[in-house]
């Protein structure tokens, strides 16, 4: 099975998927004189997902490309295949990248719409106790590089939990920004009743955007947050 190429959640029509053309030697293909650049994606059953929708020639000396799913494309977890098609001479040359196995794209369950599991063996990425609504949940914004994403701009930035027992304890829970949002800092100011049983609970950020567009963060993954057992 190729290696994945592409991670991201079902409601991400914001962020973009940026890959860059290579030929079999590993060389960067020039695109900046062709026709277009066209993807096409079939999910594990082999269904069409895309057929040929044009990407953005971000870089085409050096082959870079990108594209931006649609709220109804990949909107499933489960893993997809793709591959991009250089039309070049308006139709009369064709060149398929890869040369060899297809993209793989990972589609990860989200908290919004699916029920993640966190395994228990998985260091948390916060750590709590039950009762404690004093302490915020304080987290800084990444994209897929590790650069704090700028959301001074965004209309609003919510949060979403998953229960121990998968049932939903936050459900877009408003978050404010730590400073002017630039750097990526939100908090959510904790409720009574809040991540009140002890257990491992799953978080995920939803910046959302003026357009109407969405972007869930963690893209690849959930935050793993646990509430740990008190004494009294």
């Amino acid at each position: 099975m190729p290696a994945t190429a592409h991670t991201r959640k079902p409601s991400d029509d914001h962020s973009k998927f940026t890959y860059t053309l290579t030929d079999s030697d590993g060389a960067a293909i020039d695109v900046s004189s062709v026709t277009s650049v066209d993807l096409y994606v079939e999910d594990d059953a082999g269904s069409t997902v895309i057929s040929g929708q044009a990407a953005t020639i971000e870089d085409g000396a050096n082959g870079v490309v990108s594209f931006v799913f649609g709220t109804t494309e990949l909107d499933s977890a489960g893993t997809y295949h793709a591959e991009f098609v250089i039309n070049r001479n308006s139709g009369t040359s064709y060149q398929h990248v890869p040369a060899g196995r297809n993209l793989r794209i990972d589609v990860v369950e989200e908290v919004q719409t699916g029920t993640p599991t966190i395994a228990e063996t998985s260091t948390p990425d916060y750590q709590r106790k039950p009762g404690d609504d004093y302490t915020a949940l304080t987290h800084t914004l990444t994209d897929r590089d590790g650069n704090a994403i700028d959301v001074s701009s965004a209309t609003a930035v919510t949060v979403w939990a998953d229960a121990p027992d998968e049932s939903a304890e936050l459900s877009g829970a408003s978050t404010t920004n730590v400073t002017d949002g630039s750097d990526g800092q939100v908090t959510y100011d904790v409720q009574s009743g809040d991540f009140a049983a002890a257990g491992d609970y799953s978080v995920e950020f939803v910046i959302e955007y003026g357009d109407g567009s969405y972007r869930p963060v963690p893209h690849d993954s959930n935050i793993h947050l646990e509430v740990a057992e008190d004494v009294k």
